[in-house]
Parts: structure tokens; C-alpha cells; sequence
């Protein structure tokens, strides 16, 4: 795109906006997709601390609507001094895996957790409740200790469509050490057939079925079970009891339904800016190309170079250098020592001369009438001269305004709407059956940026511009030697005065091949292309030739060639 001085500023800032938001949304999708991986890798210590299970027992009291109140006896024997009590780990969030195999997460909400008669504090860690018994300041002597644990379980509405099921995780896992006399009672709210209907696993995936290691007697619409002592178990016990359709009635819709409309609003504004996108960042069509003999509009040498890629630095002063000589304001001489060049003004008067040749013009002789390139200190001070010289008259022309408008103005937008994402992300309140929404509002995100970085575009001027120094580059390349010799023929000083052109636009070898090698000082003109640009190189204290910039011409033993460039997330619990 062209740029100018005002629309600089304006893509600054979009540029500045949009760079950090890219940024900070890769860190945003660094720490959720991070902490995703840790909370699922992540497991505590697979030993206990100094401690043994001798008893653990849980009663369930369930509620029609899916609500169960949880009252959890637990006896810890510490063979161990120097603890303070326990800790145990509630998770909001687990994996249930139905009778008809199918696993989706679930979310409960824990309220009224609580320890009777110990001291406790309650938060949250990774996605789980934490109770932490005891006090910092008293340490418990070796000795078996009893904890009793309760809390409201609210599992929500009954997401099994033909079937209703009762499951629950008692106990949880990695406590570290096996559970003795585990023990389970669940009093549901109606009366049921236990006939192939109870069920009790070692996992969460209905795979590792203990049913046989475990003694159940139901009582109308009691359960009590307990593990048989010859059963070793070290993780939660899954209590799976199938239930027929309407069993549970009611119960609570633990999401959020506001999770869903803001990730609605994350793929909505994403459609917002592609339309944006469409209507002033789109780029306008193509003109076609044109056969130009000239360059287009009568531009100089310095403004087809920086608008056909965009560079401003020696090439463009090159350029102008070597245009001056051409049009006889100026010498290009040889002196004794090859790294040395001068330059000399002639006589001829400078009053037709464009902004940027006269830029060029005074900075040369600016400390006299006849300088060593080598020697010219201050000469590289008129690159970016050239460059907001050029910016200055085509920033309105050659590039669509309204377009860096609404790049500038909608630059910053992707930074709350991000921050809606994460927060959406982090709040974890999505029903997983629209868990796609996160990956479609991420994608949408991706695009949103995409499209804000895409808004610019050239104005259809801009576009025509592109078309003729498209078309007159074309030209330098493949003009055949009849149309040629015509254009010689209208104008002997062709050669030089298109020699500029095909130098800023890289083909200066095509055009130079075309032409017969001149004798004498004219050629030896033409070579001095590389030597204007080794003698500059000292002036800028750069020593050595950039590959990527360079576009002059060399001597090659009678032939020239160049090298321009063109454009080409489970419980359990532990001492402490």
C-alpha cells in the first residue's frame, strides 16, 4: 500500500492497537489452553503423607430435583506426628459416563461446605472445592482422628434423554493410600427396582466394574453398600444406579446461559468486521495494464521507485542522480582513485526541475559546486527527504482514506472482545453440549484480527497508478527492438532518460541488453550506476552493500547486469 504522512500516523496507532491485541491474545490463549493442560495432567501425590484411611462412610440424601446432601465421616489414622488436620478436594466439575457409554462433563455447585466441630477455611483450587481442616498453630499427635465432611450437591437437570441415572463419585480419588471399610448409603427420593440396575466402578468410565466386590441390600428406596474388606480400593467408588424416564424432576441449570450469548457476541462482532473488511478493506478491482513508453503522469524516477516498492533509501537517491546527469545538470566524472566519484554541477539552470530532483540537487552541492560522493557526509540525510516528499502528494491520492479510518477505529475493538472470551473461558459456565462455541468464537477471533490487519487498500487512482508503472515496468522488460529504435528515433536521449526507471523498477540489465554498448564516455556513464552506490555506502557508515538493495549496474568485461528487485480439568484429599 502507499502510505503518506497522515495515514502513517493513522496506521501507526491501528498498527500499535492491533499489535498489542494480537499479543495479548496469544497470551490469553497460552494461559487458557496452559492451564487446560495442567489442570488435566496435573494429580497429587500418589502417596499419603503419614497417614492411613481406617473408615470412611457416605451418606446421600437425594433430592427429586438432583440436589444431594452430603454428609462424609471419614477416620484418619496418623502413624505420623506433627500434622494439623486434612484436606479434601470437591470437584465442581466431572466426567460422567452414562449406561449407553456416552462421557460429558458436568457441572455441580457445591454450597454449605463445612466440617463439624474442627476448625476449617474453604476455597477454591484448579476447578475444585477445598476444605482444609485444623489449625496452623496446633499439630495433632499420632492417633486416629474423625472427621466429619458435609456439603449440597446440586447436579443439576437430568441431561439423559429415555433414562434417568443416578451417579455419584464417593470418596474421591488419590487420597494417596487404599480406603478401608468403605461404606456408601443413598437414600433416593422414590422407590425403585435394584433388579440390574445397581451398579458400583472403580473408575469414572464404567470400565472397571467392582460390583461384585462390594454388599448392597436395597430397602425401598435406600441403598447401603459396602466394599468388601478383601478389596483394596485406592480411588473413588462410582455408585451408578439406573433409573427409569421422569425418576428426577425439576433441578437447576447450572450454566450460565450468558456464557453462551458472549461467545454468540465474540462470533457476531467477527461477522461485524469481516462486513467492515468487505466494503472498505477489500481491495478494489484490478485496472488492467497498460503499454507505457514513458513513465506514467510524467512522475520522476524517486516516486515511481517508492510507489512501485515502496523503498526509501539509496535507490531513490541513485535514481535521481543518475536522472539529473541525464537531463544535463549535472556530471558523473571518474578520478584517479576508483572508490572516489565526483560529482559536478553544470550550468544549466534548475528551475524545471520536480520537488524531489531538487532535493537531491541541493543536498549534493550543498557545500559547493563539484563533490567526492565518498567524501559527503550529510548526503544520507535525504533518503527519508525523498521518501515524505513522495508521501506528502500521494497520501490522499493513492490510498483509500475511509479504508485506514475504519482500520484506525476498529483496532482497538479485539481487546474487549477478547477479554469477553477469556473471561467466558475462565468463569467455566458453558453447558458443555455448546462447548464447539469456544473453538468457533476462537476461530472467529483469528479471523476478526485477520480482517483488521487486511483493512487498507488503495484508492481507484491508486489502483490506475499501479496499472501504468505496472505496464510501462512490463514495457522496459519485453520492448522489442523496432519500437525501440522509434522512440530513439523521436527522442536520441531515450536511452538515459528511461535508464532511472528501469534502475528503481529493477530491470535495468533488460534495458541496458537492448541497446548497443556505447563507446567512450557514455558507457563508462552507465556503469558508474555501482559506483554511485559504493560511494554512498560511506556516507550513511554503512561499509558494504546490502544484496537486498542494490539494483545498480556493474561492468562485467562489456556486459552489465543487475541485481534489482521487484515486487513481487478430581477429588480426593491429603494431610498437612
Amino acid at each position: 500500500m502507499f502510505r503518506g504522512k497522515k495515514i502513517k500516523i493513522l496506521s501507526g496507532w491501528s498498527g500499535f492497537f492491533l499489535g498489542v491485541a494480537i499479543v495479548f491474545f496469544g497470551i490469553v490463549s497460552y494461559i487458557a489452553i496452559g492451564n487446560t493442560i495442567s489442570q488435566a495432567t496435573a494429580g497429587p501425590s500418589s502417596k499419603a503423607d503419614g497417614f492411613t484411611i481406617g473408615a470412611y462412610h457416605v451418606d446421600l440424601d437425594v433430592k427429586e430435583d438432583g440436589k444431594i446432601d452430603v454428609d462424609e465421616t471419614v477416620y484418619i489414622d496418623f502413624y505420623e506426628g506433627g500434622h494439623h488436620g486434612i484436606y479434601r478436594f470437591i470437584p465442581e466439575w466431572l466426567k460422567y459416563t452414562s449406561k449407553d457409554g456416552k462421557t460429558s462433563s458436568r457441572k455441580g455447585v457445591i454450597t454449605n461446605l463445612r466440617c463439624e466441630n474442627e476448625t476449617y477455611t474453604v476455597d477454591t483450587v484448579k476447578r475444585k472445592k477445598r476444605i482444609k481442616i485444623g489449625k496452623s498453630y496446633h499439630t495433632l499427635s499420632e492417633g486416629t482422628y474423625r472427621y466429619d465432611i458435609s456439603y449440597t450437591y446440586d447436579m443439576g437437570k437430568d441431561p439423559y434423554n429415555g433414562f434417568d441415572e443416578f451417579i455419584f463419585h464417593a470418596f474421591g480419588d488419590y487420597w494417596g493410600t487404599p480406603i478401608k471399610a468403605a461404606s456408601v448409603t443413598v437414600n433416593l427420593p422414590k422407590n425403585f427396582d435394584p433388579k440390574d440396575t445397581v451398579y458400583f466402578f472403580a473408575d469414572k468410565k464404567r470400565k472397571d466394574d467392582i460390583t461384585s466386590h462390594v454388599k448392597y441390600v436395597v430397602d425401598g428406596s435406600t441403598l447401603y453398600a459396602r466394599v468388601n474388606s478383601d478389596y483394596d480400593l485406592t480411588k473413588s467408588l462410582t455408585v451408578d444406579i439406573e433409573l427409569p424416564e421422569g425418576y428426577f424432576v425439576g433441578g437447576a441449570d447450572n450454566y450460565d446461559s450468558s456464557a453462551l450469548l458472549s461467545l454468540l457476541i465474540c462470533i457476531a462482532y467477527a461477522g461485524i468486521i469481516y462486513l467492515l473488511w468487505y466494503r472498505f478493506g477489500k481491495d478494489l478491482p484490478k485496472e488492467p495494464e497498460t503499454v507505457e513508453f514513458y513513465p506514467p503522469y510524467n512522475l520522476d524516477a524517486a516516486q515511481i521507485g517508492y510507489l512501485y516498492v515502496k523503498d526509501a533509501g539509496k535507490k531513490l537517491a541513485i535514481s535521481l542522480i543518475v536522472e539529473l546527469a541525464s537531463k544535463g545538470y549535472l556530471e558523473i566524472l571518474n578520478t584517479s582513485r576508483k572508490d572516489k566519484l565526483k560529482v559536478k554541477k553544470t550550468e544549466k539552470a534548475v528551475d524545471d526541475l520536480t520537488k524531489n530532483e531538487l532535493l537531491v540537487y541541493n543536498k549534493l552541492f550543498e557545500d559547493g559546486d563539484e563533490i567526492v560522493l565518498k567524501d559527503h557526509k550529510n548526503f544520507h540525510k535525504v533518503y527519508s527527504q525523498i521518501a515524505e516528499s513522495v508521501r506528502e502528494e500521494f497520501q490522499d491520492k493513492i490510498n483509500d482514506i475511509a479504508s485506514y479510518r475504519v482500520k484506525f477505529l476498529t483496532s482497538a475493538t479485539p481487546f474487549w472482545i477478547i477479554l469477553i472470551w477469556f473471561i467466558t473461558y475462565k468463569r467455566e459456565m458453558l453447558n458443555p453440549a455448546f462447548s464447539i462455541f469456544y473453538v468457533l468464537s476462537y476461530a472467529a477471533i483469528v479471523v476478526s484480527l485477520v480482517c483488521i490487519y487486511q483493512m487498507h487498500r488503495k484508492s481507484t487512482y491508486g489502483e490506475v497508478v499501479a496499472a501504468k508503472i505496472n505496464g510501462f515496468r512490463n514495457y522496459l522488460e519485453v520492448a522489442e527492438k523496432d519500437r525501440i529504435d522509434m522512440l530513439v528515433e523521436e527522442n536520441p536521449n531515450y536511452f538515459f532518460n528511461i535508464l532511472p526507471y528501469a534502475y528503481v523498477l529493477g530491470v535495468s540489465k533488460k534495458w541496458i541488453e537492448k541497446f548497443p554498448i556505447p563507446e567512450g564516455e557514455e558507457y563508462a556513464y552507465v556503469e558508474k550506476i555501482d559506483k554511485i552506490y559504493d560511494a554512498l555506502a560511506y556516507t550513511d557508515g554503512t561499509a558494504t552493500r546490502s544484496s537486498g538493495s542494490s539494483s545498480g549496474c556493474s561492468s562485467c568485461g562489456g556486459g552489465c547486469s543487475s541485481c534489482g528487485g521487484g515486487c513481487s480439568s478430581c477429588g480426593g484429599g491429603g494431610s498437612w
